[in-house]
């Protein structure tokens, strides 16, 4: 059973930014990312400027991932605007751009638990920040090399 439908919009616009939506933007996000349970894949994170936009899901301002690691993994996020961004992370363990909950795990900003909410998940940037993420992987579940 699917927990949440996020997964295609939010992989594709991850993938189709990379990185920063504007060049103005000077400031750099750091997410430490903790709880990731395995080394495999990728996790992925996006911050959302847009309360109207799909979140969770295809909202993705600004973006970055970073090999997944046991424990924690640090993605820096660079030129980012001063704002506020609900932050949305999912673990792809199997690479294939799309989250497949369960068995890969999410986290949202300030810890806020499915069903997530923009205002909930939202931090405020101002220069320089850092977030923390706990990631959460629903029913222990792990995905099995080779399988979706």
């Amino acid at each position: 059973m699917r927990l949440f439908k996020f997964s295609t919009l939010m992989a594709a616009a991850i993938g189709a930014l990379g990185g920063a939506a504007s060049v103005q933007a000077e400031s750099l996000v750091t997410v430490r990312v903790k709880g990731v349970h395995s080394t495999g894949g990728n996790v992925m994170v996006a911050l959302c400027a847009d309360p109207a936009a799909g979140f969770p899901g295809a909202c993705a301002t600004y973006s970055g991932s970073a090999p997944a690691r046991s424990g924690e993994v640090l993605i820096r996020i660079p030129k980012v605007a001063d704002g506020t961004y609900a932050v949305q992370a999912f673990h792809d363990e199997n690479g294939d751009f799309r989250p497949q909950i369960p068995p890969e795990g999410y986290a949202f900003g300030n810890g806020s638990r499915w069903p997530a909410t923009f205002k909930g998940a939202a931090v405020k940037v101002k220069g320089n920040s850092k977030v923390v993420l706990t990631m959460e992987y629903p029913g222990g579940a792990q995905l099995k090399a080779g399988k979706s």
